[in-house]
């Protein structure tokens, strides 16, 4: 059981286990084992991100062993997965958004191309040009491009360069009409396991205001413009991002709020990739028939102030919540959704495995299967404890399922016939007779 199986498994239960009896009754039951759930399936994600890093640097040093790799995962504690796992992917991080700053430098990397084309088509790259950005009002959405997609002989050797390789968006190999576009890897060498490939970017909404905005957002039967993640956090991939670049620790509102002063400076609504060319995760397939998923999402906690502000606008993500001059945004973190590599990887595309992640729970479109274990990594990506807690609450739900419906509603019938006899018993005392029933004279 790996992260393809396992990892969905759990989390399919996780949101299902909502729609199980609620009768107040079992209320408390039904807390506790989501409760459970929630903790196995959020030391689980830690604990892969962990393995998978370790196995990179394992890679890198010429010498992979899962066992090893394996071992020492699973000796480590939470804290320690925490902590090891930030270590490792943070500095990817800073690779990545590092390398685009080189590339980038001072210039904006959203600008106006029908200016642009005016200008005399002076190159943006160029160090000793005068840096091209109007963001005035004339200028909409459909006029903005991106140096990431307009100058590829330039950007494209200098990514491959910097990170190792590049990620970008061609028509699919997967043979089904629905499949569009798909994310494939460009690289000189094979990419090893356990490296991140980009960002599964968006609005990051907390599980505080996710309910208003499920509410507001119109989802039918179809794929849900969402991920959601162990915690109740959700990132909307569908919602565009704020161009230029929010203060560091903005969130949207406050951002807007901070725009509607300078009415001559309106933000601008652009794609994530525009920002960063490897914000491509949401558009990542799921595996076609025989096909094992090559990649998966790991969750990082980045704080605000970690990158400095000349890299953060190449972060493909933006926080919604309510202004509150007074929080310390410092102490806070991003939630990051991270891809990263579950084999050697050259020159390929990329799926992942969604499970009941993107589609809602009574609907799923026929080629939504479960696809195969990525091997040799598979039966190394769960945490040996969790596969124990996991078959312990698998049972206790089984067991919850024997109990059915009507039982518990003749349990609540009798416990309310019970308590209409004690209020009777009660009421036969002369004394509480006399007090509620005894009309004056």
């Amino acid at each position: 059981m790996a992260v393809n199986s396992f990892s969905a498994q759990l989390g399919d239960l996780l949101f299902s286990v909502a729609k199980r009896p609620g009768i107040h009754l079992m209320a408390f039951i039904q807390k506790s084992i989501e409760n459970e759930y929630k903790r196995i399936y959020y030391e689980q994600m830690i604990y892969q991100a962990a393995f998978l890093a370790k196995v990179r640097r394992q890679h890198l040093a010429g010498a992979v062993n899962f066992d090893t790799a394996y071992e020492e995962a699973n000796e480590m504690s939470i804290e320690e997965h925490k902590i090891y796992a930030k270590g490792e992917y943070l500095e990817q991080i800073y690779n990545i958004l590092g390398t685009l700053h080189n590339i980038a430098r001072n210039i904006e990397v959203v600008y106006d191309k029908k200016q642009y084309e005016n200008s005399g088509k002076t190159s943006l790259l160029d160090p000793n040009s005068f840096p091209i950005a109007d963001l005035s009002n004339k200028h909409l959405i459909k006029d903005m491009t991106s140096i990431w997609t307009e100058f590829p002989n330039d950007v494209n050797p200098k990514l491959i360069d910097g990170v190792g390789f590049r990620t970008y968006t061609y028509k699919s190999t997967i043979n089904h009409p629905e499949a569009g576009l798909g994310v494939f890897t460009e690289s000189e060498k094979p990419i090893p396991p356990g490296t991140l490939l980009g960002f599964f970017p968006g609005i990051v909404y907390p599980s505080s205001t996710m309910e208003v905005k499920i509410s507001r957002s119109k989802i039918l039967k179809a794929e849900f413009p969402f991920i959601q993640r162990y915690n109740g956090t959700g990132i909307f991939h569908d919602d565009p991002l704020l161009y230029p670049a929010y203060y560091l620790g903005y969130t949207v509102e406050e951002y807007l709020h901070s725009r509607a002063r300078l009415k001559n400076f309106p933000q601008i609504e652009i794609r994530p990739d525009m920002l960063n060319p490897y914000a491509l995760g949401h558009m990542i397939n799921h595996p076609p028939p025989n096909t094992s998923p090559n990649v998966g999402f790991i969750d990082l906690e980045v704080p605000y102030a970690f990158f400095p502000s000349f890299l953060m606008r190449y972060f493909p993500y933006m926080i919604y919540s309510e202004i509150s001059k007074s929080r310390a945004w410092t102490n806070r973190n991003y939630h990051v959704v991270g891809v990263v590599s579950l084999k050697e990887l050259h020159n390929e595309e990329l799926f992942v495995n969604y499970g009941g992640e993107r589609f809602p729970q009574d609907f799923a479109p026929e080629w939504m299967h479960v696809p195969p274990e990525c091997k040799p990594i598979a039966p190394y990506l769960c945490k040996e404890e969790a596969l124990y807690e996991f078959s312990r609450l698998n049972k206790m739900l089984i067991k919850w399922d024997e109990i059915t419906a009507s039982a518990i509603e003749s349990v609540e019938m009798e416990r309310e016939k019970q308590k209409q006899q004690r209020i009777k018993e009660s009421l036969e005392d002369p004394k509480i007779f006399e007090k509620y029933y005894n009309k004056p004279k």
